[in-house]
């Protein structure tokens, strides 16, 4: 089915990926930590090649549904598969996610604060004045939890 077909057909935000999600379901049923997926063997239960855009989504949409019904994070291997991590790996995940985004918080907060500040409207002002404030907080935080 193409793009005008599904939205001839009322779905305008894509065709719905529950019967593929419901197929990979089949196949694999509820994984337990530690289990390892290739790409390829969601591939072939699916029917469609791993280049094409539809299986991406339709994984995606697989592995966001076990961690939202069975609390299931898969993590992916690098090496064609991924695995459902156990609770020493969710932890390392959990950080490194919580690093990349004090990293993107701390470049906002470079952007904001390299911005003139004469320029901008009074509701841009403060908006930039709370993006500076969480500069402040961060360092008052690190501090607190250094000594």
């Amino acid at each position: 089915m193409n793009r005008q077909n599904a939205n001839q057909l009322g779905y305008f935000r894509g065709i719905p990926t529950k019967i593929d999600v419901d197929r990979l379901d089949a196949k694999f049923g509820v994984p337990k930590e530690g289990d390892e997926i290739t790409f390829a063997a969601c591939s072939d239960a699916l029917g469609m090649p791993e280049t094409s855009h539809r299986f991406r989504t339709v994984v995606h949409a697989w592995r966001k549904k076990l961690f939202r019904d069975h609390n299931l994070l898969s993590v992916g291997t690098g090496e064609g598969a991924f695995r459902f991590a156990d609770p020493a790996e969710r932890i390392d995940f959990a950080s490194r996610k919580v690093k990349s985004g004090r990293r993107s918080v701390g470049y906002a907060v470079v952007i904001a604060h390299g911005t003139d500040a004469r320029r901008l409207t009074a509701d841009q002002q403060k908006t930039r004045a709370g993006l500076l404030e969480l500069n402040a907080g961060r360092l008052r935080l690190a501090a607190a939890v250094m000594k």
